[in-house]
């Protein structure tokens, strides 16, 4: 089955396209008010990557000793901690 084109039905644009996993990705958050630009993602790559959306570039990539990982969240009140869980 052909998934739904989201972006058509909802008059949505595409502006940046991150790319750098090798996996699909499960899971992003984006930082506090902080650092609004900076968020975080998941993917069955087993990275968690911090990127910069205005640039599309990385800031640092996290390898993980799973694959598993589901969920990632950046710490709201400093933008310091990232987090994850997933099936391990």
């Amino acid at each position: 089955a052909n998934a739904p084109n989201l972006a058509s039905s909802n008059n949505m644009k595409a502006r940046r396209q991150l790319r750098g996993h090798f996996g699909k990705a499960y899971a992003m958050q984006w930082a506090g008010s902080g650092a609004a630009e900076e968020l975080v993602s998941a993917s069955q790559d087993g990275k968690l990557i911090i990127w910069n959306a205005n640039t599309t570039l990385k800031k640092q990539a996290i390898p993980l000793r799973s694959s598993w990982v589901m969920t990632c969240a950046f710490e709201q009140a400093n933008n310091q901690m990232v987090a994850c869980g997933g099936l391990d």
